[in-house]
């Protein structure tokens, strides 16, 4: 049974890309430039893409929270003092 995979339309079109290259219709620097990528980008993917199929080209942060997000007692009580000073200068 195979396993399904949801891809975003910009990981699709990497892959497309990447297969092609593997296929020679493209050259690395020909897909960089679509892409908008370094050709050592390319290269790392395309090494991803032959061991671990398009699985490898699905980006690792999808479904992880941002290293900078605030944590909601921060927003809280930034909201509560934004409140406060607004609420004193009606």
């Amino acid at each position: 049974m195979q396993d399904i995979i949801a891809m975003s339309k910009k990981e699709l079109h990497r892959v497309e890309m990447i297969q092609r290259m593997i296929d020679r219709h493209l050259y690395e620097k020909d897909v960089a430039y679509q892409l908008e990528l370094s050709v050592r980008q390319i290269r790392r993917l395309k090494k991803k893409y032959l061991s671990d199929g398009a699985k490898g080209i699905i980006s690792k942060k999808r479904g992880k929270t941002s290293n900078n997000k605030y944590s909601d007692s921060f927003k809280d009580l930034a909201l509560t003092y934004i409140r406060e000073y607004y609420k004193s200068k009606k």
